[in-house]
């Protein structure tokens, strides 16, 4: 794609995250098509973006003569609705699209929305904005100047965050943080009908453990019995950072004088010594991360967070859910023509 002929946006779902994505794509093109199967989403549109075109499926707004040559697409529906959009629109012509996450609701689904970005030259991202947002970054930033060394275990843990709604950005930013992808997953996912969404997604809960090389593991444990807010530590040796809610971070070390005294990994100590407090330097707003990413869509190439990066964060996710449905660990990355890849799930 060249970007001096993007000028226009076709916005596929107009929901709560829709209604982000209208916003944002209506300040950056000179045109924008909102398409909604509902009546009462239309409706909304229609009164929010007078000037838009509003229609009920891509074949409507196809015989208006929309030129997808010259737009950017971004689908914002459920997840179980994302492949069939997807190659919908790549029939249509369009070549770059922002897909909301997960990229799709089963391994295979998503190994062929890759495999078709490829061979059609599709700029495809995914909207795991934390990729985008300098955290891996900002977190090494502060790991050097505190000398506080490498991570080895990242906790997340909580209340119904979802380990798949809230879930797949976590495991994207332990990867990032490890430098790495894991090798394994086990987990006690189970699902509950009790997605605000919609009554036809799952609310997964439980606990899963990512392993990865060097002993590293990120673990979630996100229960469907509470509504407290989700808490994140970074283990280091002799180190901890707290990254709170807003993002901003505490990193506190254990004093010199006792690992001076008492230097072996198993004398355990509290971390009393405050090292850094504050924002994660370099950290993007939401906003900036979205056209960061709409501007690698409109050069052809989604180099910070590839296509292939997604894929394997959504393989990872999957495999907690197969690890919770059969009690059995479960081997990364998977396999798309496998039983585990193409199993389809109820998730968004």
């Amino acid at each position: 794609m060249s970007k001096s002929i993007i000028d226009s946006a076709v916005l596929i779902g107009y929901g709560s995250i829709g209604g982000y994505h209208a916003r944002v794509l209506d300040q950056r093109y000179d045109s924008l098509a909102i398409v909604d199967g509902n009546e009462k989403a239309r409706a909304r549109a229609a009164q929010a973006y007078p000037k838009c075109r509003v229609a009920s499926s891509l074949d409507e707004l196809d015989a208006q003569a929309w030129e997808w040559k010259k737009s950017v697409a971004v689908i914002a529906t459920w997840g179980p609705s994302h492949s069939e959009i997807y190659h919908k629109l790549a029939e249509l012509g369009i070549g770059g699209i922002l897909c909301e996450k997960p990229l799709a609701h089963s391994v295979k689904a998503a190994a062929e929305m890759v495999q078709r970005a490829t061979e059609a030259g599709i700029a495809l991202g995914t909207h795991l904005h934390r990729e985008y947002s300098g955290f891996t970054e900002g977190i090494n930033k502060v790991q050097l100047e505190t000398e506080i060394g490498k991570p080895y275990s990242f906790i997340v843990h909580g209340g119904a965050a979802g380990l798949v709604t809230n879930g797949i950005h976590y495991l994207g930013m332990a990867s990032g943080l490890f430098e790495s992808s894991p090798e394994w997953v086990i987990s006690t996912a189970q699902e509950e009908a009790i997605n605000p969404r919609s009554p036809n997604l799952r609310m997964y809960g439980g606990t899963a453990t990512w392993s990865y090389s060097d002993g590293r593991e990120l673990i979630m444990s996100m229960s469907n019995k509470s509504s407290i807010a989700t808490k994140m530590q970074v283990f280091y040796r002799n180190a901890v950072i707290e990254i709170f809610p807003d993002l901003q971070i505490e990193v506190r070390k254990r004093l010199d004088e006792e690992l001076e005294k008492y230097p072996a990994v198993t004398r355990l100590g509290a971390p009393k010594n405050v090292a850094f407090q504050g924002k994660i330097p370099g950290l993007r707003p939401l906003e900036e991360c979205t056209s960061l990413l709409l501007d690698e869509i409109e050069q052809g190439n989604t180099k910070t967070y590839p296509p292939a990066s997604a894929l394997e964060t959504l393989g990872g996710i999957i495999g907690a859910l197969e690890s919770g449905k059969s009690g059995m660990r479960v081997t990364l990355p998977i396999d798309s023509n496998s039983d585990i890849g193409r199993a389809e799930w109820p998730i968004s």
